[in-house]
């Protein structure tokens, strides 16, 4: 049996549940998250139009620092009604707003996971590896989705692949 994930928001100054949503019967990160599967990562880049604090957090996760009964990210969210998706054209600009660096999405092949999950997972670890080491290292940051790069920002290269 496989961990279940979902993305987080988070509210600007702290790490307060505001959102989430859910991936339907598809909750495991290779379910949701690869990039042969689209339609769901462009469902949470949709919401991400202005910078969001987003965690891709999987149900195992450590608990939250001060939650009595002891509860994590993905099981705060529970409680919340899914947030709506917006109707609106998906730019190709993953975008991290406290690093200030950004990354185009490019189509590449359909075993590697999709760079929005892979950079902002939380709880994923043993499920997904990049030469790089930044896996989850997003996780909880301003990122946004835009379809031109933003200007004095550094570009990146970034793949991740399932393991």
């Amino acid at each position: 049996m496989g961990q279940h994930f979902k993305p987080v928001f988070l509210a600007a100054d702290s790490d307060t549940v505001i959102g989430h949503l859910g991936p339907g019967i598809f909750y495991k990160l290779a379910e949701h998250a690869a990039r042969r599967d689209l339609w769901f990562v462009s469902d949470v880049a949709q919401i991400l139009m202005t910078p969001t604090r987003i965690v891709w957090v999987g149900e195992y996760a450590d608990p939250e620092p001060g939650t009595e009964p002891p509860a994590n990210l993905h099981e705060l969210s529970n409680s919340l009604p899914e947030t709506p998706v917006p109707d609106v054209a998906l730019g190709t600009y993953l975008i991290n707003h406290d690093r200030r660096v950004y990354l185009q999405d490019e189509s590449v092949t359909e075993d590697e996971a999709h760079p929005l999950a892979a950079l902002t997972v939380e709880g994923g670890e043993g499920y997904l590896e990049d030469e790089h080491g930044l896996i989850g290292s997003w996780a909880r940051q301003r990122i946004s989705v835009a379809d031109t790069a933003p200007t004095g920002y550094t570009e990146i290269q970034f793949r991740a692949w399932f393991v």
